[in-house]
């Protein structure tokens, strides 16, 4: 769930930098920001890459599954995470989890992310709002992004769809808008082995769809949760298209530093 948004041309790097005719940055810049985002909001906990040889056991029932509630629990906590996007060397990053205004909570990766969570009424875990430092964008959703239902029902995944609108931090000016589709499923039980120990995990396998007006971006991220403690470990895979010609595709993994 780390803050997660789109992504740069096949066969060039994407910068943030401003494009010299225009001065303004590309297109795919502003996508890759606001899909960063929505890949960031997965590290609300401890995070760490799990062995290859894990087998997963299927749920068997849905009904008596961990909900919202005991696989995020909002409690405070702080460390740091070794982040490594696609080919490039990982980089330890701070996080804080803390309490925010108006019952909500904020995950902070330093100098990258700030993401809000609230809990819905239904218990759910949602993310109304979240910000990608470096891109210096705000992103909003409407309805909050559900990406942790509150219980989960037999044989059935969480499916929800929120607009989505993107802002220059600074000034509040309009960068983008569109939709941002996630469907979240229980897949099963796997043990898994990080840096930070063994663990007995749930494996939840997140879909999402980001459709602005002249981008798209689409998501899937396995995250594994031990309930009353949060992830410990994560993996995503985000596929973009510019201007439906313009194409990339990024791996990302994240381990916990400290």
């Amino acid at each position: 769930m780390m803050p997660r948004a789109m992504k740069h041309p096949p066969t060039t790097t994407s910068t943030s930098t401003s494009d010299p005719r225009t001065g303004r940055r590309p297109l795919h810049a502003v996508a890759k920001a606001a899909l960063s985002l929505t890949l960031a909001a997965a590290l609300t906990a401890a995070l760490a890459w799990p062995a290859s040889a894990a087998t997963t056991q299927p749920s068997s029932s849905n009904d008596a599954a961990p909900g919202a509630g005991e696989l995020v629990p909002l409690k405070a906590r702080h460390g740091a995470y070794s982040i490594q996007v696609g080919k490039k060397q990982a980089q330890i990053v701070p996080f804080r989890f803390e309490p925010g205004e108006e019952s909500s909570w904020t995950l902070t990766l330093e100098g990258r992310s700030v993401a809000r969570f609230t809990r819905g009424e239904d218990g759910s875990l949602l993310v109304p709002r979240e910000s990608d430092l470096n891109e210096r964008v705000e992103v909003t959703y409407e309805p909050g992004l559900r990406v942790l239902p509150g219980k989960w029902e037999p044989g059935k995944p969480s499916e929800c769809t929120s607009k989505m609108v993107i802002r220059n931090s600074k000034d509040g000016s309009l960068k983008e808008k569109g939709t941002c589709s996630i469907r979240v499923e229980l897949v099963g039980k796997e043990r898994v082995t990080t840096p930070a120990g063994e663990f007995d995990a749930m494996l939840v396998r997140e879909t999402r769809q980001i459709r602005l007006r002249m981008a798209k971006a689409d998501v899937t991220c396995e995250t594994w949760y031990v309930p009353g403690v949060g992830e410990v470990a994560e993996r995503s895979v985000t596929t973009t298209k510019a201007l439906g010609l313009f194409g990339g595709k990024e791996v990302s993994e994240s381990k916990l530093a400290r």
